[in-house]
């Protein structure tokens, strides 16, 4: 029977019949993470020194060859399962059997909690960020030292790749950083549960605030709470990987809210926050002036719903932009003489680019470029052409959202941000998994519509898959596979999914269909009249 606003109860409007899909789809998602935190007992990264080993179950599976194998094997079966329930609860939202947000933010909760106390995994940075704080216990600039200019046992958890660079984090997370270091000493493994606590106050950040944003943008909070809150990476990355882009995107959701809301000082304040946290926060502070400028009126800065002007004029803009900034370098000052350090992670904000991924667009088809001239006898330039590259698409992004924020007709300022975040994450100098969450939690509640959750579901399908492929993502590799083949393989799995949804086919079809008569009309000679 088909499910219509007639055979809802209005009372309970997930139900149809006697089965509950969050129940039922909940379920499969607590065993999925379950069967991960399993997994990071045997592979999680851990310092050598750990006591996990007291318990023998986890003694085996970090001890013995064939434990390290059942472990990440259970950490692929895990995040699969957790896909699974997620994209069996995107179905029940999107066939609105399931209206509702506040069992949906519990049961991701419920999902968080088995991952709460057990290894990272898919990511070592959270022994980088106590590592940096520690710098400062010692009265080093970690914006000009890295991690090894203090030995000790906690550089053992530090990925290589990161001992030597300085940090290009803002100065109150590293000062958090310090604050851990000092108080657990050479308990790393105590500091980076801390450390994930910082985080999981972002992802409570993103509960509390992404319905409130979605209601603030006209959208529905049950599409913004499934996209951007249990969504699988957000458990992955940010509950499991305790990565500090947790806390930065939870409170730029937070300040958007707050803005579209008509509090616009409060936003501006929380997106500095964030950007006090990691730098890409800032790009939203344009649109928080944007969102100030529109509910401008004769008597004040906050206007009435009727007094919004959704399109004010240029000249309009640029008080609320003045004001902005000014309480971003007032508080960027504030935490800098609270914490002695300086804007030195301005120069540090090229550390992330050091490495290379097949997953960056920029990186793979520039490399690719590189190794054809390099086979034709032309002489190796890909770092040369890598540098170009980035430089050029910095440059883009930053000309593309100026001229969103300059136009007559003013973007949506969340959907702006949304946008801003994305394509800084996508393209630039190098593209983590979890960095298409800034963007994708905020779109969630800003634009997301039916129509484009399948767009979602593939993209974190493609995520998921490269995560679990990468050898890199546990301490056992267990079968060693290249960056590029798990980029091609994950990026399969999402065409595929695309391809096989009725509605993005058909979409696909008539894009395509588009740009060959573009194509078309752009190679062939025009008829004469």
């Amino acid at each position: 029977m088909p499910v219509t606003s007639a055979n809802l109860d209005p009372a309970r409007p997930w139900a149809v019949g006697a089965r509950d899909p969050v129940t039922r789809h909940g379920l499969v998602g607590l065993l999925g993470s379950t069967v991960l935190a399993v997994g990071a007992l045997g592979v999680g990264h851990v310092p050598a020194r750990s006591r996990l080993g007291v318990l023998t179950a986890t003694d085996v599976l970090r001890t013995t060859t064939v434990g390290g194998g059942i472990a990440k094997v259970c950490v692929i079966v895990g995040a699969l399962l957790l896909l699974r329930a997620w994209l069996l609860l995107g179905a029940d939202v999107r066939e609105g059997r399931i209206t509702g947000t506040a069992r949906l933010v519990r049961m991701f909760w419920l999902w968080a909690v088995p991952l709460v106390l057990v290894p990272p995994l898919f990511s070592q940075d959270v022994y980088s960020y106590t590592a940096q704080g520690n710098l400062l216990n010692v009265g080093y600039d970690p914006y000009k030292f890295g991690p090894a200019a203090v030995p000790g046992a906690n550089l053992a958890t530090v990925s290589g790749t990161w001992l030597d660079t300085p940090a290009p984090y803002g100065p109150s997370f590293l000062y958090l950083g310090k604050l851990t270091a000092q108080l657990f000493g050479s308990h790393i493994y105590l500091a980076a549960l801390t450390m994930r606590l910082l985080a999981l106050l972002g992802v409570w950040l993103i509960a509390t605030y992404l319905p409130r944003l979605a209601r603030a943008c006209g959208k529905e909070p049950s599409l913004a709470v499934w996209a951007g809150l249990l969504n699988p990476l957000v458990l992955m990355h940010f509950v499991s990987g305790a990565h500090n882009d947790a806390l930065m995107t939870g409170l730029v959701v937070a300040g958007l809210a707050y803005a579209l809301e008509g509090q616009p000082i409060i936003g501006a304040l929380l997106v500095t926050l964030g950007g006090t946290v990691k730098a890409p926060a800032l790009l939203a502070l344009g649109f928080v002036g944007l969102a100030w400028a529109m509910r401008r009126d004769g008597s004040g800065v906050r206007g009435s719903p009727d007094e919004i002007n959704e399109h004010p004029r240029r000249r309009a803009r640029i008080g609320p932009w003045i004001a902005v900034a000014s309480i971003a370098l007032a508080t960027f000052l504030v935490i800098n003489a609270l914490t002695g350090l300086t804007f030195g992670w301005i120069g540090a904000l090229g550390t992330p680019g050091l490495i290379h991924t097949w997953l960056s667009p920029v990186t793979a088809v520039t490399l690719t470029v590189a190794q054809l001239i390099a086979v034709a006898g032309l002489g190796d330039h890909g770092e040369t052409m890598l540098r170009v590259a980035r430089i050029f698409c910095e440059v883009g992004i930053l000309a593309l959202i100026a001229t969103w924020l300059l136009r007559r007709r003013a973007i949506e300022p969340a959907t702006g941000t949304a946008a801003a975040l994305l394509l800084l994450a996508v393209f630039g100098p190098v593209l983590q998994p979890w960095y298409v969450l800034w963007g994708l939690i905020v779109i969630s509640a800003a634009a997301l519509g039916r129509r484009g959750m399948p767009y979602v579901a593939a993209t974190t399908a493609t995520l998921v898959v490269y995560c679990t492929a990468q050898t890199s993502s546990t301490t056992d590799p267990l079968i060693h596979i290249g960056d590029g083949i798990c980029a091609a393989l994950g990026v399969a799995v999402g065409a595929t999914m695309l391809l096989r949804d009725p509605v993005t086919r058909t979409e696909i079809g008539h894009g395509i269909r588009g740009w060959r008569s573009a194509a078309r009309r752009a190679v062939l000679p025009q008829s004469s009249p």
